[in-house]
C-alpha cells in the first residue's frame, strides 16, 4: 500500500507473473514473504519465483534482445530452458509454499544471474551506431531450500540428476563416449524421462529405490559409423547412457546430502506415505537418516 505514494495507478498484484528474490535476502529466510503473498487475494497462486545470485536489482536492470518487459523475458527463458535442457524448472508461489510446509520435502526454483556482455569499441566517426546490450541474463541451475532458507545453489549437472530422479525431464543432450572410440564423442536427444521413486524399509532402515526410465535419439557423431542393424553398439549406447543418467543422479544426491543436507527429492514424504507409523519414530532425526 506505501507503493500508492509514488503510483499515479492503483497496483494490481495480480498482474505480477514472476517475483525475483536475492540470494542475501533467500538465505535470510523467505517465510514471511511466501506468508504475505498467500494472504493477499490478489496475488495469483501461479506467480513464478526466481533466486538471483546477487542482487535482484542486477536482473531487473538488466536488457533482454527479444522482449521489453524483463518478467516474460525471464518466463520465456526458463520455460525454454526446461523445455529444451531441462536443467532447471521454475515453481510457482503454490508449489513452493506447498512444499516448504510439508513433512520430508524441501522446495527449489530456478537460479537466474546476470551475464555482462563484451562491449565493441567506440563507433568510428560517420558510421551508424548501433546499441549493444551490456548486460543480460541467464538461468545456471536451482536454488535449494531447507526451512524456509536458501542453503545452496545446484549447477546445470547437478539439477538435471534432481530432475531425473523427480520425472521431470523433457529434453536435452547428453554427452557419451563413442563405443568404438573413447576419444569421440556420441551427442545422445533426450525425448523425455519418467521415474518412479519406491521407500523400502529394510532391517528397519530406510531405503530408497528410483527407478528412471529414458528415452532418446542419435543425434551426432565424432566418427563415422553405421549403426544401422548392429545391436551390440545401440547396447553399448544405452549402457553409457544409463550410466551419464546415474553419474548426473549422484551429482544431486552428493549434494543435497552433504553440503547442503536439504531433503529437495521428497524421500522422506514417500517414507511418511508407506511407512507412516516408521516416519513417526525417524521424523525428528530425518536430517541426519537423509
Amino acid at each position: 500500500r506505501n507503493l500508492a505514494n509514488q503510483s499515479p495507478r492503483r497496483i494490481y498484484w495480480a498482474h505480477n507473473r514472476v517475483l525475483i528474490i536475492g540470494e542475501d535476502l533467500a538465505r535470510e529466510g523467505i517465510e514471511d514473504i511466501i506468508d504475505v503473498l498467500l494472504r493477499e487475494n490478489q496475488v495469483r497462486g501461479s506467480l513464478h519465483i526466481l533466486i538471483a545470485r546477487g542482487s535482484a536489482e542486477d536482473i531487473l536492470n538488466a536488457t533482454f534482445e527479444l522482449e521489453r518487459i524483463p518478467s516474460q523475458a525471464l518466463e520465456g527463458i526458463t520455460e525454454v530452458v526446461t523445455d529444451m535442457k531441462s536443467t532447471s524448472i521454475m515453481s510457482i508461489l503454490i508449489q513452493m509454499a506447498r512444499e516448504m510446509g510439508t513433512e520430508g520435502m524441501e522446495a527449489v526454483t530456478a537460479a537466474v544471474e546476470p551475464v555482462l556482455r563484451p562491449q565493441p569499441q567506440s563507433p568510428q566517426q560517420g558510421i551508424l551506431e548501433e546499441k549493444v546490450i551490456g548486460t543480460s541474463v541467464r538461468v545456471f541451475g536451482l536454488g535449494v531450500f531447507k526451512d524456509f532458507r536458501l542453503v545452496g545453489l545446484l549447477n546445470e549437472r547437478e539439477s538435471r540428476g534432481w530432475l531425473w530422479v523427480r520425472g521431470e525431464i523433457k529434453s536435452g543432450t547428453l554427452m557419451v563416449k563413442h563405443p568404438l572410440d573413447e576419444d569421440k564423442l556420441v551427442s545422445l536427444r533426450l525425448l523425455g524421462g519418467e521415474s518412479e521413486i519406491t521407500p523400502l524399509m529394510v532391517d528397519g532402515r530406510p531405503v530408497i529405490r528410483v527407478r528412471i526410465e529414458a528415452e532418446a535419439n542419435l543425434e551426432e557423431t565424432q566418427k563415422e559409423t553405421n549403426l544401422i542393424g548392429d545391436h551390440t553398439l545401440w547396447h553399448s549406447l544405452e549402457r553409457q547412457m544409463a550410466a551419464a543418467i546415474r553419474n548426473e543422479v549422484r551429482s544431486a544426491l552428493a549434494a543435497a546430502q552433504g553440503e547442503y543436507q536439504s531433503d529437495i527429492f521428497g524421500f522422506g514424504r514417500s517414507i511418511y506415505a508407506r511407512y507412516p507409523r516408521e516416519w513417526i519414530k525417524m521424523r525428528d532425526n530425518w536430517d541426519d537418516i537423509f
